[in-house]
């Protein structure tokens, strides 16, 4: 396995995610840098993989003060999960919903609010209708 290998990227961004919890965001961001770059080479342009690294590397921008980049990163994370899992998945939500906030924070609040716009209600199967008339 070379140094360039997809299966690298993966304890990069652990490594990276534990930097960013401490505060260590210099150290943090290269790694992220890094582990993207190797999953972009490698993977397929829509892989989830790849989208966690963004994921993960927005939050650390937006840690940082880098909400113009972070939002960008974030943008590209959910067109990605969007892709992948379908716009009602756990990690699309949390990526929109991480989105919104940076775009709120930007001032963007117009934007933030077609990403509700953008997202379809969640369909309500039958047991779940009824699990709810019960409570």
């Amino acid at each position: 396995m070379g140094l360039e290998h997809p299966d690298i990227a993966h304890p990069l961004t652990g490594l990276a995610n534990l930097y960013r919890a401490q505060g260590n965001y210099t150290q943090a961001e290269p790694l992220y840098q890094r582990a993207l770059s190797i999953r972009e080479h490698t993977l397929e342009p829509h892989h989830p993989d790849t989208a966690e690294t963004l994921h993960h590397f927005a939050a650390l921008s937006f840690a940082q003060g880098n909400q113009e980049e972070a939002a960008s990163l974030y943008q590209r994370a959910l067109a990605i999960r969007e892709h992948v899992y379908g716009p009602q998945h756990p990690k699309t939500t949390e990526t929109r919903e991480r989105l919104r906030a940076v775009l709120v924070a930007l001032g963007k609040t117009e934007e933030a609010a077609r990403l509700d716009v953008a997202q379809p209600e969640k369909v309500v199967t039958e047991g779940e209708q009824e699990a709810r008339q019960e409570e």
